[in-house]
């Protein structure tokens, strides 16, 4: 427990420092793994504590430090699903596979918010051609 609220703390610290413009980008470059580690567990806290979009903004800010980190576009990718964002969900797993490290689960996701997107993409051209006709 006091490992979780030591990386909790250090979270909101690097988090804050960053929106504060008191690090850079090449300073956080230098980020330690454990450091990495702590970002992602905190914007984890932050999708349970119900703020996704702020969780969203760490994990895309983790991807920009290191974007062959395929633990980190999973959780981006899942996180994305959940809101109903199928299309930057697909794009986070199709950088995964294009790392080389899919998993069979990867490919399941991918299926499942292509499908959903797919289904989004044809209600949303049924309305619009349903506005159409009514003018």
């Amino acid at each position: 427990m006091k490992r979780q609220a030591k990386n909790s703390k250090l979270a909101r610290s690097l988090d804050k420092r960053i929106r504060e413009g008191r690090i850079t980008l090449a300073q956080a470059v230098n980020l330690k793994p454990t450091e990495i580690a702590a970002v992602r567990i905190e914007a984890e806290r932050l999708r349970q504590a119900g703020q996704a979009g702020r969780a969203g903004e760490l994990l895309r800010l983790l991807v920009s430090f290191d974007p062959l980190d395929v633990e980190t576009w999973r959780a981006l990718a899942s996180l994305e699903q959940r809101r109903g964002r199928y299309q930057s969900a697909l794009v986070c797993l199709d950088t995964v596979d294009l790392i080389g490290e899919s998993t069979a689960e990867d490919l399941a996701r991918r299926a499942a918010c292509s499908s959903t997107a797919s289904q989004h993409t044809q209600l949303i051209s049924a309305a619009y051609l349903q506005q159409g006709a009514r003018r």
